[in-house]
Formats: C-alpha cells, sequence, structure tokens
C-alpha cells in the first residue's frame, strides 16, 4: 500500500509514527501475527492446492468472530491477557475488529514493538492506536504466549568427544 493511502486509511499513524519494515510478500496480517510468513490465514473456504490456511474446522458463511480467532490462535498456544504491555518473556497479539467481525492482527515482538502486515502490502512497525480507525476498527481484544525458543544444538556423542580431546593432547605434546 503506497504511504499516500496511509492517511486516508489510518488518520493516527504518521502522526503516532510507524516505519516499514518489509515489502509486499504472500502471508497477510493474521499469518503474521500467528509466525507463519508462508502462506494466508482466513477462517475462509480455499481453492484446492491453495498455500491459505485455518487451524479450526471452516464454516460457510466464514465465521469471523473474535472468539473464532482467540480459538485458531489458542491451537498456537496464545491465551487471552488483560493488556497490550511489554512482558519480557512473552509475544503479544492484538486483534482488531469492527463489532465482532476481525479485521487485522498485530504482533508484538520480544523488543516490545508492535509489528503488523497491511493487508496483501508491506510489513510495519506501529503503535496500537495507530491503525485504530474506520478501515481496520479498534483494538479489542490482546492475547499472549511465551516467546518460543529453539532447541539447544544436541550435544555431541560422548566417544566423538573423547577423539577430539585425544587428538588436542596429541597436538599439544608434539608441539
Amino acid at each position: 500500500m503506497p504511504e499516500a493511502y496511509y492517511d486516508r486509511y489510518f488518520p493516527a499513524l504518521k502522526r503516532l509514527g510507524f516505519t516499514r519494515t518489509s515489502e509486499a510478500e504472500y502471508y497477510n496480517c493474521i499469518a503474521y501475527a500467528a509466525g507463519d510468513i508462508e502462506r494466508r490465514w482466513w477462517p475462509d473456504q480455499f481453492p484446492p492446492g491453495s498455500r491459505d490456511y485455518w487451524p479450526l474446522p471452516l464454516t460457510n458463511p466464514p465465521d469471523e468472530r473474535v472468539e473464532t480467532f482467540i480459538a485458531a490462535f489458542a491451537t498456537q498456544g496464545y491465551v487471552p491477557c488483560e493488556n497490550a504491555r511489554h512482558e519480557p518473556g512473552y509475544e503479544k497479539v492484538a486483534y482488531y475488529a469492527e463489532g465482532e467481525t476481525v479485521r487485522h492482527a498485530a504482533k508484538q515482538h520480544e523488543d516490545g514493538a508492535w509489528r503488523s502486515k497491511l493487508g496483501p502490502d508491506e510489513d510495519i512497525e506501529h503503535t496500537l492506536e495507530g491503525l485504530e480507525g474506520w478501515f481496520y476498527g479498534r483494538v479489542v481484544a490482546i492475547l499472549r504466549r511465551p516467546i518460543p525458543r529453539t532447541e539447544q544444538i544436541a550435544s555431541p556423542p560422548i566417544g566423538m568427544l573423547r577423539r577430539l580431546i585425544a587428538l588436542l593432547v596429541m597436538r599439544f605434546r608434539k608441539g
């Protein structure tokens, strides 16, 4: 989305500040908030072979209520919480809605900054209030989960360590 449209769709965004963090990619705001940058997430019917995804059974018409998105993110370990304040060790997701219909999601990263994908367009860093307005609605729910940690590198087998130590000892004895 060209920045020229920001004033129209997000009247407070420029005043409150934002930074573009990436260019357009396939994923959408919901997928970005879930940590999935390979596909789009939305509770809708998808054509065969689509890269689109939804972690819950689909309904017709699509169920786009806040409770549905909370249930979907529960599959990723998120639970509702009371506020959007940064909590070390947790990442948070904020849902924007008009009434009960979800329009957007933003994710708080480990550094405390909120970031989101603007529809099919760029990712930005912003305040939660910066995206509130007629286009996305207002923040209606905050979820959190502990920040997933990558697994530690497996320890090498004891035999390999013994051989390495023996090689080092022999090298130092020669030198």
